[in-house]
This record gives structure tokens, C-alpha cells and sequence, in this order.
């Protein structure tokens, strides 16, 4: 994390959602959550990723004392869309690529243990319908079915089944950075 994450409080969230990239994400916002009280922004620009990853992010999105607005102009898919789906505030551009998408389990197991990792799966991924259901207002049961089926949603889609609050617009306001970017000669 360079010092710049200070100064814009933003934390980017890209690549797959594991439990490696939940870790590190989840130490950023905590950091910051830390050093004011001023709302933290989550960049999502992510696909794939495992149901333990996702929980493990969503944890710490409702732990947090400040709130989170989640944005996403590219794609938000899978794991990472169910971690965006719980955020303060979620925009999306007009073109995002969104895709309700069961996360995929991870569990190396031998043979005799493949039905307690399928139960064990089972009972994770009901935990995640119901923080989905919370989160968005809609049925766990609808929101399983559409994960099983692999869902692309339009922005309005998303905005419709309570995923995202707002489509980010051409209007949208440039500000004047409060110093100067970039790099400088010492």
C-alpha cells in the first residue's frame, strides 16, 4: 500500500477473489478504517474467486466503522460481486460487466471426504444467499437460482434486483485533485 491510499482512501479490489486477495483487501480497509472517519472507497474490478473469499471480505465490510462505497466500471463477477453487493453505496458504470456466479469451493480432499466438503459448501454458500438476501431485498431463494445459472446483469439489472444504487452518468463532476500527482525529482 503506497501513501496515496491515504490521502483518496481507496482500496482496489482486482484479480480473483481468494482468500489471499480477501486478506489483503479486508488489512487495507481496516488500515484505513483505522486512520479516520471519513467513508472508504472499494475500486472493483474483479472475477472469480471462492465462496471462503468472499465471506471473509463481507465480514469485514460489516465490521467497519466508516462506510464503504463500492464502485465498479469494469467487471464484478462471482465472488466479488456478492462482496460488492453488501457495500455502503454501489455504483456502476453504464457498461459494467456483472454476473451473478456461484464461487467456486476449494477443498482438496480425498474420496471419503467428498460429501463433508459438498455439506460443508452447501451450508457456506446458504450463508452467502442469506447476506446477499439482506443486503439486496430479494428472496435468497431467487438469488440462488440465478447464481446456479450464471446471471449477466445489465447496470439497470443490477440496480433492479438491489445490487447497485446508482449508474455513474456522462454528467458526472470532475474535481480539482487537492495537490499535485505524480512523481517529483528529490
Amino acid at each position: 500500500m503506497d501513501f496515496e491510499v491515504f490521502d483518496r482512501r481507496t482500496v482496489q479490489l482486482s484479480g480473483p477473489l481468494d482468500e489471499t486477495k480477501a486478506l489483503q483487501v479486508s488489512a487495507e480497509l481496516m488500515l484505513l478504517d483505522g486512520t479516520g472517519d471519513d467513508a472508504i472507497q472499494l475500486m472493483v474490478d474483479s472475477a472469480g474467486g471462492t465462496i471462503d473469499g468472499a465471506l471473509m471480505l463481507i465480514d469485514v465490510l460489516d465490521l467497519l466503522g466508516v462506510p464503504v462505497n463500492a464502485l465498479c466500471m469494469g467487471r464484478a463477477e462471482g465472488a466479488a460481486l456478492c462482496a460488492f453487493a453488501v457495500a455502503s453505496h454501489r455504483a456502476v458504470g453504464p457498461h459494467a460487466l456483472l454476473r451473478l456466479d456461484e464461487p467456486a469451493a476449494d477443498y482438496a480432499r480425498c474420496a471419503r471426504d467428498v460429501r463433508a466438503a459438498a455439506d460443508h459448501h452447501r451450508a457456506r454458500l446458504d450463508q452467502l444467499l442469506a447476506r446477499l438476501a439482506d443486503a439486496t431485498g430479494q428472496p435468497a431463494g431467487s438469488l440462488g437460482a440465478d447464481l446456479a445459472r450464471g446471471r449477466f446483469l445489465t447496470a439497470e439489472e443490477a440496480i433492479a434486483l438491489g445490487l447497485a444504487d446508482e449508474i455513474l452518468t456522462r454528467g458526472a463532476q470532475v474535481l480539482r485533485l487537492p495537490r499535485q500527482v505524480g512523481f517529483r525529482v528529490r
